[in-house]
């Protein structure tokens, strides 16, 4: 079990690594409105027009990010819609109302939002989203980079834990199981909460890394302002 969500999460990681990619110096104004645009046609399209975007991102994911990451995507993809997929098909015959093409079409369109999620977290550049962010506001520009951020993490630490309790902490049976579900669980909810603790440090006292000076100067304007120094 162990070894199944260390290699789920390894995947994961790649797919949502930001700005893991080959294509660089994209602007955020674009990516968001790739993904705007992308995302709309892949919920409105026709099915006979589906197909074909379906194509274009696929080659555009492995332009952008790799054949390794494109597999990663798709052992994802396999792992987390093939449930909802049985289970789709399985609510459909027992009302007696099956339709194959609508169970493919929405297989289509998710694979889409796969394939356009990893190609958008390849061209994302955090600094130019917070700060092309920060001009709607300043808590949505650092809230954005601090959950990116975290997912990433999150993924990395969780596929790392997952192989060392793997190897360290064996146990036979469903209960040795569960106990080193509940081993791992209790570690990433405590590496989790170290890393995120660390984020909100660092932008605490490099605010300017991230928002260019805006809490500075704030903070700068208040009563005894002194302002954080890096």
């Amino acid at each position: 079990m162990l070894s199944l969500i260390a290699r789920l999460m390894r995947a994961s990681s790649l797919v949502v690594a930001p700005g893991y990619s080959r294509v660089r110096g994209v602007p955020a104004y674009v990516t968001l409105s790739f993904l705007a645009v992308t995302s709309a046609a892949l919920m409105i399209l026709p099915p006979w027009l589906l197909v074909p975007l379906l194509s274009v991102l696929c080659v555009l994911a492995l332009w952008v990010r790799g054949l390794r990451v494109l597999i990663a995507t798709a052992l994802l993809f396999i792992t987390f819609v093939a449930p909802f997929i049985a289970l789709s098909i399985g609510a459909q015959l027992v009302v007696g109302s099956f339709s194959p093409i609508t169970t493919l079409m929405g297989v289509a369109r998710m694979a889409g939002l796969m394939l356009l999620g990893s190609v958008v977290f390849g061209l994302i550049n955090i600094h130019e989203l917070a700060l092309l962010l920060r001009r709607v506001s300043p808590d949505l520009a650092v809230s954005t980079a601090l959950a990116i951020k975290f997912f990433y993490l999150a993924s990395t630490n969780l596929s790392r834990l997952a192989e060392v309790y793997s190897v360290n902490l064996r146990a036979e049976g469903f209960m040795g199981e569960v106990r080193r579900l509940t081993a791992l669980s209790r570690a990433l909810t405590y590496v989790c909460t170290v890393s995120a603790l660390e984020s909100m440090e660092a932008l605490y006292t490099r605010p300017n890394v991230l928002l260019g000076g805006v809490r500075s100067e704030e903070g700068g304007r208040g009563e005894g302002g002194a302002r954080p120094t890096a």
